[in-house]
C-alpha cells in the first residue's frame, strides 16, 4: 500500500507489491490472463487493484464487476511519466497487490511522442518487476529460445516470471515446464490451457455484448487460472516491486462539501476511473442513479456526471424515461452543474434520430436535433486528442489543456447555437481522421458542459477541482441525503 514514513513529510512512499503482466506480442491472451488472476485473487480474499497501459473502457467494465472499481488507465500518452507515478500510487490505496496490464509486445516501439518508449520502460521507471505471457501454440523446447531472447534484451528490467497461454495439451506443458524451469533468476508459473469456452480477445471490439461479459466467463476464466498457475508464487513475484515517492497531496483527500449524481447502468458506465477519484479527493461524495430506470435524482446534489456508454442501444427506453428528462431539465433551470461526455450528446438533444428510422424525444437540454452516424462509439488510438478550452466552463478556465479520447456518434443540428468550448489541439503521430483545430462541443447554459471528448481528468486535475467547485456554488448539494455511493 501506500505509506506515509513521516507524518511530517511532504512525500508518501509506495510500496504495495506490484507486477507488470506484458505479453511477447499484442493478442497473446494478457487480458485473458489478467482477468483469471483477478477473478482468482477475489476468490481468495486477496484485495486487488488493477491498472491498464492504454483506455479500452471495455475491459474497466470486466475488471470493475470482480475489484468493485474501473481499471485506471496508465495510457503513456495521455499522461505524462509523474502522473502515471501519481495514478499508481493512489491505484495503491487500500489494495494489498497491484497488477498492471500491457497492452502491446514489452519490447514494442511506442510513438516518439508518448512518455515511454516502451512498456519495458514504464515497468523501469515504476521499479516494477514483469510477468511475461507467452503465447505457447506450436511451441515445444524450442520456447526456451524466445524466452532467453526477452530476457537478455534489457538488463535494467526485472524479467522474473514466466506464464505460458493457450497450451495444447498437458504433453507440451511437460516440455515448455522442462526448458523454462531451469532458467536462473526466472520462476515459469505454469501454463493455461487452450480453451474455446473463455474470452481470449478481452480488449476487441467495443460492443455492448462485451461490455457485459457473462458472470459465468468470469468465473470459468478464475477457475482454470487458479488451477493452471502458482498463484502465491505469482504475488511473492510482486513483493520484488522497489518503493518510490510521490508529493504526499497527491493522495489527500478534501473534506465532504457536495454530494455529485453519476449516471451508472448499461446506458452509462464507461469513463476512468481517475475521474471518480479525483472528483472524491476534491471533496464530492458521488452517488449514482439510473437514466433508464429512476424517475428523478438523487436528493441534494449539486452536479450532475453523464459518462460515455451506449445510448444509441438503449435510446428507446431513455426516451420512455421523461420522468427524468424533466428532473435533468429543473435540475439545470435551478443552477446545477451538468457535465457529460462521450456518446451522450444524442441523450441530451431535444430529439434522436436511429438508423433505424426512429425518431424519439430525449432530453432538450442541448437545443437540436441529433442523427446516430456511427453504430459503434469512434475510440481507441485513431480517437486520441488532445484539447483546449476557449472559454471558462464547468471543468475548465481558458487555455487549460487535456488529453483523452473522441467518440463521435452522433451528428447534430442546433436549433439554436451554443456557445462551442473547445478546440482539438493536437493527435499523435500519423492519425489522420479529424484534423487539429477542430471546434466541438456544446454549452448551452453557463453550469452545463457536453462534449463528445471523454477527457482523462489525470492529465489535468484542474478538471475535477473546477467541477466539484461549481457543483458546491450552485448551493444545491450536501453531504446529507440518500442515494447509493459508487466505488
Amino acid at each position: 500500500m501506500s505509506e506515509v514514513t513521516d507524518t511530517k513529510s511532504t512525500t508518501s512512499r509506495v510500496s504495495i507489491p506490484r507486477l507488470l503482466v506484458a505479453g511477447t506480442s499484442r493478442r497473446v491472451g494478457v487480458s485473458t490472463v489478467v482477468l483469471g488472476m483477478l477473478a482468482a485473487f477475489k476468490k481468495r480474499g486477496t484485495s486487488v487493484s488493477v491498472g491498464k497501459v492504454g483506455t479500452h473502457f471495455i475491459l474497466t467494465s470486466h475488471y470493475r464487476r470482480i475489484t468493485g472499481t474501473l481499471a485506471h488507465s496508465l495510457d503513456p500518452w495521455m499522461l505524462d511519466k509523474q502522473q502515471i507515478r501519481d495514478t499508481v500510487a493512489r491505484l495503491a490505496t487500500g489494495a494489498e497487490l497491484l497488477i498492471l496490464e500491457g497492452e502491446s509486445g514489452l519490447f514494442d516501439q511506442l510513438p516518439s511522442d508518448y512518455a515511454y518508449r516502451t512498456e519495458a520502460d514504464l515497468a523501469i521507471d515504476l521499479q516494477t518487476p514483469v510477468l511475461l505471457v507467452v503465447d505457447a501454440r506450436g511451441y515445444a523446447e524450442s520456447i526456451r529460445a524466445k524466452v532467453d531472447g526477452f530476457l537478455r534484451h534489457n538488463s535494467n528490467l526485472l524479467l522474473a516470471g514466466i506464464v505460458c497461454n493457450r497450451v495444447e495439451s498437458p504433453e507440451q506443458e511437460q516440455k515448455i515446464r522442462a526448458v523454462l524451469g531451469g532458467i536462473p533468476g526466472v520462476t515459469y508459473f505454469g501454463g493455461i490451457p487452450e480453451s474455446g469456452d473463455l474470452p481470449q480477445d478481452l480488449a476487441g471490439e467495443n460492443t455492448e455484448q462485451q461490455s457485459l461479459l457473462a458472470r459465468s466467463a468470469v468465473v470459468a476464466t478464475g477457475s482454470l487460472v487458479e488451477r493452471s498457475i502458482e498463484l502465491d508464487g505469482v504475488r511473492k513475484l510482486g513483493e520484488l516491486a522497489k518503493p518510490y515517492d510521490v508529493k504526499r497531496s497527491v493522495l489527500v483527500s478534501k473534506p465532504r462539501e457536495c454530494r455529485i449524481a453519476i449516471a451508472d447502468d448499461m446506458a452509462f458506465h464507461l469513463t476512468y476511473q481517475s475521474n471518480l477519484d479525483l472528483i472524491r479527493r476534491e471533496g464530492a461524495e458521488l452517488v449514482a442513479f439510473s437514466p433508464l430506470v429512476d424517475r428523478k435524482l438523487p436528493s441534494n446534489v449539486g452536479g450532475v456526471y453523464l459518462p460515455g456508454g451506449f445510448v444509441h442501444h438503449y435510446a428507446t427506453e431513455l426516451s420512455a424515461n421523461v420522468a427524468i428528462h424533466r428532473a435533468l431539465r429543473d435540475f439545470v433551470a435551478q443552477g446545477g452543474v451538468l457535465y457529460a461526455e462521450g456518446n451522450c450528446i444524442g441523450y441530451l438533444c431535444s430529439t434522436a434520430a436511429l438508423s433505424s428510422g426512429s425518431n424519439l424525444q430525449m432530453v432538450g437540454i442541448i437545443p437540436g436535433s441529433a442523427t446516430l452516424i456511427s453504430e459503434r462509439p469512434v475510440q481507441g488510438p485513431a480517437s486520441f486528442v488532445e484539447a483546449r478550452s476557449l472559454m471558462p466552463t464547468a471543468i475548465s478556465d481558458s487555455n487549460d489543456r487535456f488529453r483523452g479520447t473522441r467518440s463521435y456518434q452522433w451528428g447534430v443540428r442546433l436549433a439554436t447555437q451554443t456557445e462551442t468550448p473547445f478546440e482539438l489541439m493536437f493527435r499523435p503521430s500519423g492519425r489522420r481522421d479529424d484534423p487539429a483545430g477542430l471546434i466541438e462541443g456544446f454549452v448551452p447554459s453557463p453550469r452545463v458542459i457536453v462534449s463528445s471528448v471523454q477527457p482523462h481528468w489525470s492529465s489535468n486535475p484542474r478538471i475535477a477541482r473546477l467541477f466539484v467547485e461549481t457543483a458546491i456554488g450552485s448551493g444545491l448539494g450536501n453531504v446529507a441525503g440518500g442515494g447509493s455511493a459508487l466505488s
